[in-house]
């Protein structure tokens, strides 16, 4: 019968056998049927048994996931080490190229805590206006399982981009900066690159062509968006704004310098060059921080997971308890039965 669930409990006489027959008299047992049709009416060992089951299985995805994010946490830390030197390579050698464009070009202010603060009116209205191409620049890895690194920097270069989306271009690095801005802004898209997350060895070769794809853009304002590396727990999103080409070797400027050649040639050099340096230590700042916002997820979801299992291990014994108990009083009460039914006879 569909839906209906039997249990039988037949005890017989301690040392004689008992023998069942559909056609002849049974022996005296205790027999104890159960014919229900909804499981929320199962006695209670019926719907431990099917509880248990339920208990294992969760148990078992759970150690598997543990295992998984034990393991990744270990590989971000092996990779987070190599990371850490490359960086403190290349920030010397980052802060000086940018040096000489942070003295014509300020960048962002910053509050106390070193973070950048909001736009006031003025930036907000020098972006809403502009007559040519703003080109944002936003840096993400291409996986993820680490914290919100990618997500803010997302956040912050739709913020850039919505100050005057009719004449905003974007360039994403990173396949999380491709995923977080194609539904807003996938018609502005001019550059997508992948491959320069902290899983793979990105060298300024690479860099310097994604740096001469990007120049080949149009655009009279260019903002980068990127995370800075400030230790494994922490980062700040930054915003970096680079003027355009004209303006740059704008023959106004630099009247106090001298220059060993072409002045045009010299800027022009100089330009890329900087802009390369400083695409290409913003990938070193982001593999870092990518790294050790993994390890630092990774080890919250295996301290998680070890809880989440130790809670599943006490409610697995409490339900194996209670069913063994459950099954220990329907023996007794079954061998009760016979004796009293021996005793009236």
């Amino acid at each position: 019968m569909a839906g209906v669930w039997t249990r039988r409990v037949t005890l017989g006489t301690p040392g004689v056998a008992s023998q069942w027959s559909a056609f002849g008299p049974r022996p005296a047992v205790a027999t104890s049927v159960f014919a229900i049709a909804g499981n929320n009416n199962m006695p209670e060992g019926v719907r431990n048994a099917g509880n248990l089951k339920e208990i294992r299985i969760r148990i078992g995805a759970v150690k598997n996931i543990k295992k998984i994010t034990s393991t990744m946490k270990l590989v971000a830390a092996s990779k987070l080490s190599r990371a850490q030197r490359m960086l403190e390579e290349m920030r010397p050698f980052g802060d000086v190229t940018q040096s000489f464009i942070d003295s014509q070009y300020p960048r962002f202010a910053v509050d106390e805590e070193g973070k950048e603060v909001e736009l006031d009116d003025q930036q907000v209205d020098e972006y809403k206006n502009i007559k040519g191409k703003h080109l944002v620049v936003a840096m993400t890895s291409d996986r993820g399982l680490c914290g919100a690194v990618n997500g803010s920097v997302v956040r912050t270069a739709k913020k850039m981009a919505s100050l005057n989306p009719g004449n905003t271009t974007v360039a994403a690095v990173g396949d999380k900066s491709v995923a977080g801005l194609t539904s807003e802004f996938g018609s502005a898209f001019k550059v997508t690159v992948s491959g320069v997350s902290g899983n793979t060895k990105t060298s300024f070769t690479e860099i310097s062509q994604v740096a001469d794809r990007i120049f080949t853009l149009p655009f009279e304002k260019l903002t980068v968006v990127h995370n800075k590396f400030v230790s494994v727990l922490t980062f700040r999103t930054a915003r970096r704004a680079f003027p355009s080409r004209e303006s740059f070797t704008d023959k106004k400027r630099y009247a106090s310098y001298e220059f060993e050649g072409d002045r045009d040639t010299v800027l022009n050099d100089y330009y890329a060059w900087t802009f390369g340096s400083f695409l290409y230590s913003s990938v070193i700042e982001n593999q870092a921080t990518e790294l050790g916002s993994r390890m630092t997820s990774m080890d919250n979801a295996t301290t998680n997971a070890s809880d989440v299992l130790k809670k599943l291990e006490i409610k697995y014994n409490k339900s194996r308890q209670a069913a063994i108990t459950t099954e220990l009083t329907e023996i007794v009460s079954g061998a009760a039965a016979i004796q009293a039914m021996e005793d009236n006879d």
